[in-house]
C-alpha cells in the first residue's frame, strides 16, 4: 500500500473519481479516502497544518512511500505549458539555509526535474514572484512541501513529489487558477494512473 498525498481536495479529485473508495477518515485537519491499494489524502492547506495531518496519519499507518502531487505556481520567467509536470529534485524553503534533496519517483523519470520553493503564503503577485526566484533560484513555489518531506523523513519514509503549474510568473495566480485547476487535476491523474495503477 502507498499513499497519494496533497494539500486541497481538488488534486486528489480526479483519483476519488475513479477508485472505489472502501472508507472515508476524518484525520487531524484533513480526510483519507482508503481504496484497494493506495490510500488518498487530503492535508489541508498551508506546510504546518499539512504536516501535522501527515504525522498523525504516519503514527497509524506505514505505506510503501508517499506521493505528493499537487499545484504549484511559476516563479521563473521561463515559460511553462500550462498545467506542465515536473518531478520535485529539491524543495527550499523561506526559512532555512539548508535545502532538501528528493529522488524522483520510480517510473516518473521521463518528466523533467525541479526545484520548489516552499512558503507559509500563497505567492500571488508578480512583483512578489520575481523576489522570490532573484533570492532562491527556484522555478516552482507551493506552500506545503518542505514540510511533507521533513516529516515523511522522520518517519522513515520515502518521499516523492510531482507538481503542476497553474500560472505563469507573470500572470495574476488568483483569477488563472480558478480557471485551469481542473484541467490541471486531470492531466497529474493522467500521468499517475498508468504508471502507479497498473
Amino acid at each position: 500500500m502507498f499513499a497519494v498525498i496533497s494539500a486541497l481536495k481538488s488534486e486528489i479529485e480526479p483519483f476519488l473519481n475513479k477508485r472505489q473508495i472502501l472508507s472515508v477518515e476524518k484525520t487531524a485537519d484533513g480526510t483519507l479516502y482508503v481504496a484497494p491499494g493506495v490510500h488518498l489524502l487530503r492535508l489541508g492547506l498551508g506546510g504546518k497544518r499539512a504536516a501535522h495531518t501527515l504525522k498523525i496519519y504516519l503514527q497509524k499507518y506505514a505505506p510503501a512511500f508517499l506521493l505528493n502531487i499537487g499545484f504549484a505556481g511559476n516563479l521563473s520567467a521561463q515559460q511553462f505549458q500550462p498545467c506542465g509536470l515536473f518531478a520535485v529534485q529539491t524543495i527550499f524553503n523561506v526559512h532555512s539555509a539548508v535545502p532538501l534533496s528528493l529522488s524522483i519517483c520510480p517510473g516518473f523519470e521521463f518528466l523533467p526535474s525541479v526545484s520548489l520553493l516552499t512558503t507559509d503564503e500563497a505567492v500571488l503577485k508578480k512583483e512578489e514572484k520575481e523576489r522570490l526566484f532573484l533570492k532562491f533560484g527556484t522555478l516552482l513555489v507551493d506552500m506545503e512541501a518542505y514540510d511533507l518531506a521533513l516529516t515523511a523523513h522522520a518517519f522513515g519514509i520515502p518521499f516523492y513529489a510531482l507538481k503542476s503549474v497553474t500560472d505563469a510568473s507573470d500572470e495574476e495566480t488568483a483569477q488563472v487558477f480558478k480557471a485551469r485547476y481542473k484541467q490541471c487535476a486531470q492531466k497529474l491523474f493522467a500521468t499517475v494512473q498508468p504508471v502507479l495503477f497498473k
